[in-house]
């Protein structure tokens, strides 16, 4: 597990590394209980 990845390169090297499990800001700011429920609704 990743935390903390800001950056395209740290998220390349992750995923060279086999680490499939990634929080950071790269991939969203972080969220409130209703903004999480109305992300997933739309996927």
């Amino acid at each position: 597990m990743a935390e903390g990845v800001e950056q395209e390169e740290q998220l390349a090297f992750l995923r060279e590394q086999s680490c499939d499990i990634i929080q950071g800001y790269l991939l969203s700011k972080p969220l409130t209980l209703a903004q999480l429920q109305e992300l997933m609704q739309k996927k």
